[in-house]
């Protein structure tokens, strides 16, 4: 699949966004299909941690998965930190410290109001400041220009660093009017915002047999729906999001 979207004219880039359980034996593949740089969830260094977080014992496979993708040549590796109030806030200066040591990009993440257990999150929640200030216990970090396929995330560098340090901060400091992002679920529908359950169906249009043009006038319809922003709190809100981040795409 990777390597025939690959060659549809008009794609620059593609990306994975992974657990990394099944990365070590499948990196090369990866690689060969087409993929150049990876994101890999991983919110803790603790093997004992990232168990309790995750509910497998697993963090020993997704690590030297890890590893090899950096040895096949992934630029740039990405690690995903889902910061959490209570669980591994004590964690953020070893994954910047794990920035310094490795090319990584280590982009830590404010808990999002997804699913249907928000409400039982909100204790769990670390303002993005929070994050920075104990990541400035390591030294000074300097702020990094924007690229283009950034998306969200504010960057920082620490000196003499291989890596950098990312930011994305949907609760305390919102990027709604900036987004450039849609997803497309495995079962065919389209969101404009990750924090509304508004979907547009494009998997049942093409089985009706829509045109190029018909298809392409349904989702700049659904685009034209895009909230200006959304509701910008941890409490329950009606409307919101309900589906697993699993099933939405990240």
């Amino acid at each position: 699949f990777i390597s025939e979207l690959a060659r549809i004219p008009g794609i620059k880039d593609i990306s994975l966004t992974t657990n990394g359980v099944l990365l070590a034996e499948q990196a090369q593949a990866i690689w060969e299909a087409g993929i150049r740089r990876i994101n890999i969830s991983l919110d803790s260094l603790d093997p004992g941690r990232y168990a309790q977080i995750t509910r497998q014992d697993l963090f020993h496979q997704v690590w030297q998965g890890i590893l090899a993708a950096e040895a096949v040549g992934f630029q740039p590796i990405k690690i995903n930190v889902v910061a959490l109030k209570g669980i591994n806030e004590d964690e953020i200066p070893a994954f910047g410290r794990l920035s310094l040591e490795k090319p990584f990009h280590i982009r830590f993440i404010e808990l999002m109001p997804v699913g249907p257990e928000t409400g039982c999150q909100a204790e769990r929640y670390l303002q993005g400041d929070e994050i920075l200030d104990r990541l400035q216990t390591l030294g000074a970090m300097e702020p990094l220009n924007g690229r283009s396929l950034d998306g969200p995330a504010r960057r920082w560098k620490y000196s003499g660093a291989r890596g950098e340090i990312g930011l994305i901060s949907p609760i305390s400091n919102h990027f709604c009017a900036s987004c450039n992002r849609l997803r497309l679920t495995a079962d065919g529908k389209l969101r404009t915002c990750i924090f509304s359950d508004d979907e547009t169906d494009l998997r049942e249009v093409l089985r009706q047999g829509a045109t190029d043009e018909q298809l392409e006038a349904i989702i700049q319809q659904a685009i034209a729906r895009k909230p200006k922003e959304h509701p910008h709190q941890l409490s329950p809100v009606p409307g919101r999001c309900q589906r697993q981040m699993s099933k939405i795409g990240g």
